[in-house]
Parts: structure tokens; sequence; C-alpha cells
């Protein structure tokens, strides 16, 4: 049996035990409600296929406990504890994309390079580097990096 003080937690679990989020529209929820399930309903199917430390950034720790608990209602199979879980969120050298050192304007500044998709590309490129530690979060090496990558390309 699943209860919760959480309104948000509720209609998450309600739409994972009927596989269904369009009954959100149906029952007229907010749109931070939908958000909230359409994070937990990603979080669950990470957890449960084994999540990735860069999938980690797309999720706040309140989304991820919630799908872990989902999970253990669900009895589903998680290759980690929840401690585990919490201790490599946490150890991630940026909790979100939005910490990286570097915006797309600098990206443009340095290369003289005008708008473009090129710049989503090569910031989740950097995203990605930071995360797995193959750079600091630094705009100077950041900067270095950009260059060298560029170069390479």
């Amino acid at each position: 049996d699943f209860t919760s003080a959480n309104r948000q937690v509720g209609w998450a679990y309600f739409c994972l035990v009927n596989e269904d989020t369009a009954l959100l529209t149906k029952y007229r929820c907010s749109n931070k409600d939908k958000q909230f399930t359409k994070l937990v309903l990603e979080a669950y199917d990470c957890l449960i296929r084994g999540v990735k430390r860069i999938e980690l950034l797309r999720f706040e720790l309140d989304v991820l406990e919630t799908a872990y608990q989902f999970t253990k209602l669900r009895n589903q199979q998680v290759a980690i504890t929840w401690q585990e879980v919490q201790q490599q969120k946490l150890a991630l050298p940026i909790q979100s994309a939005k910490e990286l050192a570097i915006t797309g304007q600098d990206l443009m500044l340095w290369s003289a390079k005008k708008r473009g998709p090129w710049i989503k590309e090569m910031l989740e490129a950097a995203v990605a580097a930071v995360v797995n530690d193959e750079i600091a979060n630094d705009k100077q090496q950041l900067k270095d990096w950009f260059h060298a990558t560029i170069d390479e390309g």
C-alpha cells in the first residue's frame, strides 16, 4: 500500500502505477505537478537501467529519492543503494549544468562564431567533461579545453 502526504509524490505514483501521465491533464493538475511527475518517472527509469553520472545532473535529490522509493514499492531491482545514489550525486563537481563556469556567450567570444546549435553541443560536451572529471569547472581551464577541442575538430 502507498500513502504520501505530498500531493506531487501521490500524483507521480498514480501515473507510474497506471503507466499514463496524460492523467495529470485529465485531472487538471498544475504544470508544477506535471513537471515533477515527468522528472520522477525519468529518474525511476534511470535507476532501474543503471543511472550514469551525467544523468544525476538532471535530477534534484528529492526527485531521485522519490524515484528510488518507487523502485522499492514496485519491487524493482536497483544496482545501488539510496546512500550510494546520494553520495554519487553530492560528489559531482557541479550539481546542475547551470553551475558550469562558462556560458554560450563565452564560447562565441572565444571563437568569433555566430549563434547556432554548436553552442548547445559544446556546452553539453563541457558539462560531460566536468562531470566525468576530465577537466575542472574553471573558466580558464574550460577555455583551454574549448580551444583544444575546436582545433581537433
